[in-house]
């Protein structure tokens, strides 16, 4: 009995054999669910899928659930693919999706030559992520890896199945990396067509590459209709230039071109010029008053640069702004190539930005820097242009050298110790006085310290400047044309160090703050010196100085402990995040000095400096009245909490008159909301009382509203105001505004295209009814 089990059990695991290998031997072949199946071409394929069959008479394998089709860095994603093995066409059906590296198709269905990479696609969608495109077609054939055409599609930058807007046209062609064409155009707002046009061209590029960019329109009394049209230029892997055509049917024709390069982060530069040959509109806008003068060709150039020359060893710095007349950057503000723009370009590249589109004075130089460890050359061409005047009686500075050595010692029990300023300028204008000037400022000191209780520090400094100098007509012909002046002046610095750590935490959220404070009693002498037989241009005039300037400044720092993203260490975090300084001045003679330190010149140069201080970061004394010993109170305060909020705050308090003789303050605040608010308030007394002021309220993710304002509380006007509503969706936006200032004023309306920026902007302007005075 036990043999003939083991018999039938052995009879029946034969007949399993037979049976799986007829199974395997007929037919199709089926493969283990989610088996990979590599094909050999000149790019592998490979092939996953829950079910897998092949198919022997066509040579093709059908692939059905969760399929996945990878070659190199494309993948195909189906619900059923069939894929015939020599001619490598796919026929995919159901969630189709298409990933490369530089776009990403879906369809209901499609056809394609995995090795050509042409096909059809049927009600399918083309998504570009580097620029946010999306292209849509019924029937979209796929003529190459990167071309397409459609006999009906369309193409916007908004998410979903029913965008905000779509521009659809016939005979659609579309390059990747260059660009889109269509005939029959529609411009559509939720599918209502609202703009057509017989053709269109727009690009479709992700990189950096040459050809037109999208184009810009406005309508304004001044300038009528706009329109600017820019061509991009890729010059090589790290420059690029722009050509910007400008029509103003008002004005004519004009051109703008930019220059930019970036080697790396600390060599880099962009130059922008601005050309407008025959001002159309200029005359009527002058009998209008609204211009100083009727112009004819108007001009602008303007840029920056940032160097590092032969090997990082010296620092190049460029500043240039040249312009036509005064007008010209408070009327053509807005655009490719307007001062609005132009100035956020540059203030984003290079950290700094342009003169205010309302000064008068614009400054150009070039900057050559020189370090080493114990001093410093520092050579600088300026050019000033008075706008407001011809300029020829404007000082230029062609060039002004500067060379200083850092505090150091100069004995081996570092008991001295020397630094030194010195400065080299020539002054140039076509009217006037003109020459050159040598300062040099060297400066001994002998520190002291009293077991860290005490801090003193005598410090002579010698004050020697030579000239030689050409008399212009205006000037005293008696007068020295070379010679030499010098001044001096002493200090004795007297300080001490104290300080106290205040915890506020506990052992599991440590939190404490130190409160630091320096009191400082100083001492200064200086004779009265005055070169009268110099001329003017470099003269030398240095009233008396003999004081004590008594104060304290105080620091606040936090520290607390964090995690560091890096390396999931916990690691102190420290922050300064308040200083209070207060000081006042007590002169021992009753004669009154100007309220500025060092020496003062009649002439052209005020950088020979008052000894080497760090008062308060200046060397400005307070305000004294004649006949009064005491100075006015000063102090200042800056606040830095965190990186979305600071302040900072100065004054000078007149105890004789009981008010407030200076009074400047700024504040910036911002947060992840995009709320921001920012003031600067300036106030002399009898001199200056003025207020900048920007708000911008974030009523959600989408809506805004903000406001902007210069105001001069003396003269009870306003320089410049906007207000301004801003509605920002995921692929649009619109800009409502509304703009007075020493121009014009008037409601403007901008509308913006994600992938296009702002494409259209109209102004209904009214008359200027400002006093204006040139």
């Amino acid at each position: 009995m036990r043999k003939s089990w083991r018999l039938s059990c052995a009879n029946y695991l034969v007949l399993m054999i037979v049976a799986a290998l007829l199974v395997f031997s007929a037919g199709p072949a089926l493969a283990q669910s989610n088996e990979l199946v590599r094909l050999e071409t000149s790019t592998p394929v490979d092939v996953r899928a829950d079910k897998l069959t092949y198919d022997d008479k066509t040579n093709s394998y059908l692939a059905e659930g969760e399929v996945e089709i990878t070659q190199g860095a494309n993948r195909l994603v189906a619900d059923k693919v069939r894929l015939f093995s020599q001619s490598m066409i796919a026929e995919a059906e159901g969630n189709v999706s298409m990933v490369s590296p530089s776009q990403v198709v879906s369809a209901a269905s499609l056809v394609v030559n995995l090795n050509t990479s042409t096909g059809k696609l049927y009600d399918a969608r083309i998504f570009l992520p580097a620029t946010h495109y999306y292209l849509r077609g019924e029937e979209i054939v796929k003529t190459g890896e990167d071309t397409y055409t459609m006999a009906q599609g369309g193409f916007t930058t908004c998410d979903g199945d029913s965008p905000n807007w779509e521009v659809t046209g016939s005979e659609v062609d579309v390059t990747i990396e260059g660009y889109g064409t269509a005939k029959n155009t529609a411009f559509r707002i939720k599918d209502m067509p609202v703009l057509w046009s017989p053709y269109m061209v727009f690009p479709v590029k992700t990189k950096r590459q040459s050809g037109l960019l999208p184009p810009m329109f406005g309508q304004g009394q001044r300038d009528g209709f706009l329109m600017s049209l820019p061509y991009y230029h890729v010059l090589g892997e790290d420059q690029d230039a722009t050509i910007t055509l400008n029509v103003m049917t008002s004005r004519g024709v004009g051109i703008g071109a930019e220059y930019r390069y970036a080697l790396d982060e600390f060599s880099k530069g962009m130059i922008m010029a601005d050309l407008l040959p025959s001002d159309n509109n200029s005359q009527s806008l002058y009998e209008e008053g609204k211009l100083a003068e009727p112009y004819d060709k108007r001009w602008w150039v303007r840029g920056m640069a940032d160097q590092k020359l032969f090997g990082g060893a010296m620092e190049m710095r460029m500043d240039l702004d040249l312009v036509s007349d005064r007008d010209y950057m408070r009327e053509f503000t807005f655009g490719y190539t307007g001062f609005n723009t132009s100035s956020y370009r540059l203030a984003e590249m290079f950290n700094r930005t342009l003169e205010p589109n309302s000064s008068w004075l614009r400054t150009s130089k070039v900057n050559l820097l020189r370090y080493w460890s114990s001093s410093t050359l520092n050579m600088t061409a300026y050019y000033f242009d008075q706008i407001n005047t011809d300029n020829k009686s404007t000082l230029q500075q062609l060039p002004a050298i500067s060379y200083d050595a850092v505090r150091q010692a100069i004995d081996d029990r570092g008991m001295f110790y020397f630094q030194m300023t010195s400065d080299f300028t020539y002054y140039y204008r076509e009217t006037g006085s003109t020459g050159a000037i040598l300062n040099f400022n060297p400066a001994v000191s002998a520190p002291l310290n009293f077991r860290d209780y005490l801090e003193v520090e005598p410090v002579f400094t010698w004050n020697q400047r030579l000239y030689s100098a050409t008399l212009g007509e205006s000037e005293d012909q008696d007068k020295d044309k070379y010679g030499a002046s010098y001044g001096w002046n002493f200090q004795l610095k007297n300080s001490t160090y104290l300080y106290r750590v205040y915890d506020f935490g506990e052992a599991e959220t440590p939190f404490k703050v130190k409160h630091a404070v320096r009191p400082k009693v100083d001492y200064l002498y200086r004779p009265n010196i005055y070169d009268g037989e110099a001329p003017e241009l470099a003269q030398m005039y240095q009233n008396r100085l003999n004081y004590f300037r008594y104060g304290f400044n105080n620091a606040f720092t936090y520290k607390y402990m964090q995690e560091n993203e890096e390396t999931g260490e916990i690691e102190p975090v420290y922050r300064e995040f308040l200083k209070v300084n207060v000081f006042q001045v007590y002169s021992l003679d009753e004669r009154s000095y100007n309220g500025s330190s060092g020496m003062t010149y009649t002439g052209a140069d005020n950088s020979a400096q008052l000894g080497y201080d760090t008062w308060d970061g200046s060397y400005s004394l307070p305000y004294r009245h004649d006949g009064e010993n005491f100075g006015n109170f000063g102090a200042r305060v800056e606040f830095d909490p965190w990186d979305g909020l600071y302040f900072e705050s100065d004054v000078e308090y007149d105890p004789y008159e009981s008010r407030i003789y200076t009074f400047n303050s700024s504040m910036t605040f911002s947060d992840y909301r995009g709320d921001m608010l920012s003031f600067d308030y300036r106030y002399t007394h009898d001199i200056l009382k003025q207020l900048r002021s920007m708000v911008r309220v974030a009523l959600n993710d989408k809506w805004s509203v903000g406001m902007q304002n210069r105001h001069d509380f003396d003269n009870e006007m306003d320089f410049d105001t906007i207000y301004q509503l801003e509605y920002n969706d995921q692929c649009w936006g619109v800009r409502v505004f509304y703009r007075d200032d020493s121009t014009e004023r008037g409601f403007f309306l901008v509308f913006s295209i994600g992938g296009f920026g702002e494409i259209f902007g109209t102004g209904f302007g009214g008359e200027d009814t400002k006093e204006r005075t040139y």
